[in-house]
């Protein structure tokens, strides 16, 4: 019938991948980089003290963890933008009617 008046928008499957990838480790990663820095700067003390450094510990890489994870979540849509595949008209393309 002519000359197709749409371009297409390939899918990126890789880009989308890693997306994922990262917004899954990223946080944990993160949550580990925490604690080990929490660990080295509280000060490790005897009896009682050490389980009160544990809980602090672990009270740091939670927060931690929790606040990024809610961070990289954001970038989900974006993994499922990067995966689709879109018919996009080109530039000064008019566009059709229904009617006859």
């Amino acid at each position: 019938m002519g000359e197709e008046q749409t371009s297409r928008w390939a899918s990126r499957r890789r880009s989308a991948i890693v997306v994922r990838v990262a917004v899954f480790t990223v946080p944990a990663a993160v949550a580990v980089g925490a604690g080990l820095l929490a660990s080295r700067l509280l000060p490790l003390g005897e009896g009682a003290w050490r389980l009160a450094h544990v809980l602090a510990v672990l009270a740091v890489s939670t927060v931690v963890l929790l606040a990024v994870d809610a961070l990289a979540r954001r970038a989900l849509p974006l993994a499922t933008l990067l995966d689709l595949t879109i018919a996009l008209p080109r530039p000064g393309a008019v566009p059709a009617t229904g009617g006859p």
